[in-house]
């Protein structure tokens, strides 16, 4: 967790210094308690960024609401079964990274999303 803290705070101060900062998103890498069933590792895309995912046990989608007012519609799905369904056509791995990560390059389509949700984890206990 601290490397990816501080490659997360190293790609955000290049982008900085180059004067593109606020041009993607550098998701940070959360470690979320399962209450009594361990631990993961999370990260959240949110559709219509641009945005630099490190890999992680869970990928959290944000899409957007489709109606002014409407809630957004959260999925969260395990990394693996995201990249198997959409990962080629949604992202492209950034080389020299260690940690890994992707960038994406589009949201994933109505379809991938079908069966991104039809495969997702249950919403965390509140």
């Amino acid at each position: 967790m601290q490397r990816s803290a501080a490659q997360r705070a190293e790609l955000e101060a290049i982008m900085e210094q180059s004067g593109q900062r606020g041009a993607l998103v550098v998701a940070p890498l959360e470690l979320v308690d399962l209450a009594g069933e361990g631990a993961c590792t999370s990260v959240t895309w949110a559709e219509g960024r641009i945005t630099v995912l490190e890999t992680a046990d869970v990928l959290v989608l944000f899409e957007l609401p489709n109606a002014l007012g409407a809630p957004p519609t959260v999925t969260r799905a395990r990394w693996d079964v995201v990249a198997r369904v959409c990962g080629t056509d949604c992202w492209s791995t950034v080389p020299d990274l260690d940690p890994p990560r992707v960038i994406t390059r589009r949201w994933p389509t109505p379809d991938h999303l079908d069966i991104i949700r039809g495969l997702s984890l249950p919403d965390p206990p509140a």
